[in-house]
């Protein structure tokens, strides 16, 4: 059985090896992030869903972070030049794997040579699970006053703006990528508190990450304590500004 302290020194050791989400990072427009925790008998995690769109990758995507003891392996040494590389891998990274779900289908609709805009005329969006309208210029230019990009059809408006009518489509509920079978998930949270990682905050300081060590380390969801949440993307105006 974990200890809260014991899980609470690992949150914290991924914070500062920059593996713990920070939801203002510079790459990544926030658009959605939900947060679930797991117990079984041979481990734990914490587990982030966080849909944004990234310039990098040039289309929205849902990065799915597992922080914790136990988790499934599904890397492969064949993707790496040398077996060192991968126990190279695998030693620094004991307590943390990232997956990736890209869950609008297709980037016809974008307009790449107008640069990270939807195309006007796009009608329909195919998700992976279903086909939705297109968000509308009315909301789009609504949150775009509200974001300050100054361009509404801009790729991040378009993720905000799915993401607040499609929650469940854009998050994906891939949280168990890496979660073995028989584990319980005990606390699944659409808002929370946050650490501020950039000013210096760690999981460890956090009221909130307090109780969620309660709750995976005595399998109780009621030790959770619920602070003002600021998971909302208005919250962190700094992400994707790099």
């Amino acid at each position: 059985m974990p200890s809260a302290d014991g899980i609470l020194r690992i949150l914290d050791a991924s914070a500062e090896a920059f593996v713990f989400p920070m939801l203002d990072n510079g790459y990544v427009y926030l658009a959605a992030a939900r947060l679930s925790c797991f117990h079984g008998k041979d481990g734990w995690a914490v587990v982030f869903e966080v849909f944004g769109y990234s310039p990098r990758e040039g289309i929205p995507s849902t990065a799915i972070i597992a922080i914790g003891e136990g988790l499934i392996e599904t890397e492969s040494a064949a993707k790496f030049a040398t077996p060192e590389a991968f126990e190279n891998f695998r030693k620094a990274n004991p307590y943390w794997r990232q997956d990736y779900v890209y869950p609008i289908e297709g980037e016809d609709w974008i307009d790449h040579d107008a640069g990270e805009v939807m195309r006007a005329e796009t009608a329909t969006l195919a998700l992976l699970t279903k086909s939705v309208a297109a968000p509308s210029l009315s909301l789009l230019e609504q949150i775009d006053a509200e974001g300050g990009i100054g361009r509404p059809l801009h790729l991040a408006n378009v993720s905000r703006a799915l993401a607040q009518w499609h929650r469940k489509d854009v998050l994906c509920g891939n949280a168990r990528v890496r979660i073995p079978e028989g584990w319980t998930e005990l606390l699944r949270l659409d808002e929370w508190r946050h650490p501020d990682l950039v000013a210096g905050e760690l999981p460890s300081a956090s009221p909130t990450f307090q109780s969620i060590a309660k709750v995976i380390a005595h399998c109780e969801p009621s030790a959770y304590v619920a602070e003002e949440p600021n998971t909302h993307w208005s919250h962190w105006p700094e992400g994707g500004t790099l």
